[in-house]
């Protein structure tokens, strides 16, 4: 392939990704997003066992899908801001996106429908549909919830305070204040999207008003920072994602 494109080789963050996996099957996926579909696509790729074509990761840490409002200070004009014209050279049959929402701190809503005339979920439906116009079919993942700023963004320091691993959780209404004004905004986005699909996760990991950071059932951490799933969290919510993808 030779695109008609090219991407500025100086002074790209380290954290940009641009690459394809072979698999021994039929259909091409693409992974996109900030750092979430960075640990996302080894998982998929495990779950799928090489059922694939080629796998695509498009990426750059913290920066989402919505090109225009991603802040100048991220440095996102480098394989983020070029995702329409990769998609357009590419052309998968599925893409994935899975991506960090509240680092935008949009307003937050107080329901969904309030998200229905917002601005933001305006630009975010544009890009739907104009990504639309390269992919067979769109999945998009709900957010999960980090730990960044809160007690528990430090299980080590917790260990050594002694403290119980009883309370180590996210509450409920914290992981909905993080997540849902995003999600809500997104759902309202794709209604007029007829290949956009979205996979909801929250069930996976919230039991009751308590939301799991490690498995209590045998004590296994499930994020491998305070801002990200490791495999095992992972693995909680890819089968899902494969659900969801229609027979290519």
């Amino acid at each position: 392939m030779n695109p008609s494109f090219e991407f500025p080789k100086k002074d790209m963050p380290i954290d940009s990704y641009l690459c394809s996996f072979d698999g021994n099957g039929t259909g091409t996926y693409m992974i996109a997003g900030n750092s979430f579909a960075m640990r996302q696509i080894f998982e998929l790729m495990k779950e799928l066992k090489g059922n694939y074509k080629k796998m695509y990761i498009a990426s750059q840490s913290m920066c989402t899908t919505f090109l225009d409002i991603n802040l100048f200070g991220w440095r996102c004009n480098y394989v983020a801001s070029r995702l329409l014209q990769i998609m357009e050279l590419l052309k998968p049959d599925v893409t994935i996106v899975s991506q960090r929402l509240d680092i935008f701190e949009h307003p937050i809503l107080k329901s969904r429908n309030d998200a229905k005339n917002d601005n933001f979920t305006k630009i975010y439906e544009k890009y739907w549909l104009e990504y639309s116009k390269f992919t067979k079919q769109i999945i998009i993942v709900e957010p999960y919830a980090t730990l960044y700023g809160t007690d528990k963004e430090s299980l080590i320091k917790l260990l050594r305070q002694n403290e119980s691993l009883t309370d180590y959780f996210v509450p409920k209404d914290e992981m909905e204040k993080q997540v849902d004004s995003e999600w809500w905004r997104t759902l309202e986005s794709v209604v007029n999207c007829p290949i956009c699909s979205t996979v909801e996760i929250r069930h996976r990991f919230c039991r009751g008003k308590k939301c799991d950071i490690y498995d209590p059932s045998n004590n296994h951490m499930l994020y491998c920072d305070a801002g990200h799933l490791n495999s095992e969290g992972l693995a909680r919510i890819t089968p899902d994602i494969i659900k969801a993808i229609t027979k290519i």
